[in-house]
Formats: structure tokens, sequence, C-alpha cells
């Protein structure tokens, strides 16, 4: 009974850590942020701009390599060549 409660939270703690971050790419080119981007990332998953008011120019535009990672605030997006910013997930999160 002890060894399957460990391993049930062994379980969960080991998909929770995996939701925490996702690692892909960009899904076509990425222009930068304009105020209500939507970004496609080729794992299926799909991102809109949490804050209106952020505005980057991106230096790499095709298929650049980004992460997302869920913290105590929300979910942050990290796209190579531009500075990190908070997003919101349209689906699959």
């Amino acid at each position: 009974v002890t060894e399957q409660a460990a391993e049930k939270k062994a379980t969960a703690r080991a998909s929770r850590t995996k939701m925490d971050l996702i690692v892909s790419r960009v899904d076509g080119t990425f222009n930068g942020l304009t105020g209500r981007t939507i970004i496609r990332l080729e794992d299926g998953t799909v991102w809109k701009q949490a804050n209106a008011d952020d505005r980057y120019r991106a230096r790499v535009t095709d298929h650049p390599a980004a992460a997302v990672i869920h913290g105590v605030f929300g979910y942050k997006m990290q796209i190579q060549g531009t500075q990190e910013f908070y997003v919101d997930p349209v689906r699959n999160p």
C-alpha cells in the first residue's frame, strides 16, 4: 500500500513537472509582438499574448525556439531573440 501511494505521488509530480515547461518551436514565422499576437507552436499548442502593451521585435523570424513556463503568476513565454512575456493558452496548454 505504501509503495502504491509513493508511486502515485511520484507519477503526479512527474506529470505536473511536465506541464510546467513546454519546449517547442514557433510553427512558421514570428515577427514579434504587436499587442494581440497569437503564437502557434509546432507541438500543436496555441497561445495569445496576455499584455496588449508588450511590443517586441523578433531577431529570429523563421521557426525560432520557444519555451513556455507555467509559474505562480501564469504562463510566461520565451522566444529566441525576444524578451520573456506573459501568454494565455488558447488550447492544449
